[in-house]
């Protein structure tokens, strides 16, 4: 029957061959005749006597095939490795598409819940996209409103949705850098949308993935935005002539 567990077996021999070792010197050189104190100790038998080569020898091809082992075991390990390394990239790929679904859901939440807003009466925040700080912030005008917004039925499901999305990408569970390529200018522009809840309510620590989330990627995006300007101009720069007219001296 085919063996169902090569690692157990190749610690099994591992073991013997360890074992092997440590006996083999007590067996070829223990029992030689030495004197300790005015005592000497018996000789070797004559069945050791003439095994002592064969043993010797067995001795030092234990050692060859004890290195054999290790090598075959650090293999062992290193593809062991890899084998998670896969499983583990392909988990983290399947939970990023399941979570950008999610994210393709929420934003039909969201549409209803903005549809609630404005059948209510209730404005949509327009401003600035600050630090999420209630300072420099209308918090007179904005607290009412955010407070009746929370009171509708959409409001609490598409904003806990949007916070466990969040979570999942901070936490590194799914690529947070194919989940910014798929949605994240989408997500930011969701979030300035809203700033007037996350503000209130980040205050109240509430919403703190949303937040450093939003943090996290409206920077990538600004930085994207002054590369492609910073490439541009020096584009520009090369492409612009830089001709000097010598002189020519009297």
């Amino acid at each position: 029957m085919a063996n169902e567990n090569p690692e157990k077996t190749t610690f099994s021999w591992l073991i013997a061959l360890l074992a092997f070792i440590v006996i083999s010197p007590i067996l070829l050189y223990g029992p030689s005749v030495v004197s300790f104190k005015g005592t000497t100790r018996p000789g070797p038998p004559d069945w050791l006597i003439e095994l002592r080569p064969w043993l010797e020898s067995a001795f030092f091809l234990s050692n060859i095939l004890l290195l054999l082992v290790a090598a075959y075991g650090a293999q062992q390990i290193i593809l062991l490795k890899r084998d998670i390394e896969t499983k583990n990239l392909r988990a983290s790929k399947e939970m990023t598409a399941q979570y950008c679904g999610l994210f393709a859901q929420f934003v039909l939440m969201r549409r209803r819940f903005v549809r609630e807003c404005e059948e209510a009466g209730l404005e949509l925040y327009s401003g600035d996209v600050g630090d999420f700080s209630l300072q420099g912030f209308d918090v007179g005008k904005w607290k009412p409103i955010v407070e009746k917004k929370m009171k509708l039925d959409t409001a609490i499901a598409a904003l806990n949705q949007l916070e466990q999305i969040s979570m999942v990408f901070l936490s590194r569970a799914a690529d947070e850098g194919v989940a910014f390529k798929t949605f994240g200018r989408a997500f930011c522009a969701t979030v300035g949308t809203h700033y007037d809840i996350f503000t209130i309510r980040g205050s109240e620590q509430y919403f703190q993935n949303v937040i450093e989330l939003y943090k996290l990627w409206s920077s990538r995006i600004e930085r994207n935005k002054l590369t492609k300007e910073r490439d541009a101009i020096e584009e520009r720069i090369r492409s612009t002539p830089n001709k000097e007219i010598p002189p020519i001296g009297l």
